[in-house]
């Protein structure tokens, strides 16, 4: 398969801190909260009551699906090695996946691409991603299929 057969990209990441994120220009607290408890989308609480933020994006449009309508955010989250990426067809079926550094796509509002371990990312209300660079997912597609061969 080939990345013109890839519709989603999937990522599920370890968050070091919460609170590295704003929501509708409001800072978070540590619980990953704002002062009227609201939180993060998509912020799932996994073994050890670790924070893993999973996420499924068009990679055509740079949308984030099930985004809440109306919440806008920024993140700098702090992943290092703890992230999972896989990319699916159209049918949510799995191309090619692995364990990586946060890829540049992911980072798109850092100029040095949050140096592989943050994730840097403005999404507007509609759920989709400022600066998206399909190119940038392209790329990541192949360093992943190259990686599993």
């Amino acid at each position: 398969m080939n990345f013109e057969n890839a519709k989603y990209l999937r990522a599920i990441l370890g968050i070091r801190y919460l609170e590295d994120a704003i929501i509708n220009g409001n800072n978070l607290d540590a619980a990953g909260a704002d002062e009227s408890g609201k939180t993060m989308p998509m912020i799932h609480h996994r073994k050890n009551d670790e924070p893993k933020w999973d996420i499924l994006i068009d990679i055509n449009e740079g949308k984030i699906y099930g985004w809440p309508e109306k919440l806008s955010a920024e993140t700098y989250y702090k992943v290092c090695d703890d992230g999972v990426y896989s990319f699916l067809d159209s049918n949510k079926k799995e191309i090619v996946s692995g364990e990586d550094y946060v890829p540049k796509c992911l980072a798109v509002d850092d100029e040095d691409y949050g140096f592989g371990d943050y994730v840097a990312l403005s999404i507007d209300e509609n759920g989709f991603i400022r600066n998206w660079q399909k190119k940038l997912a392209e790329e990541f597609f192949n360093e992943l299929k190259e990686n599993q061969q």
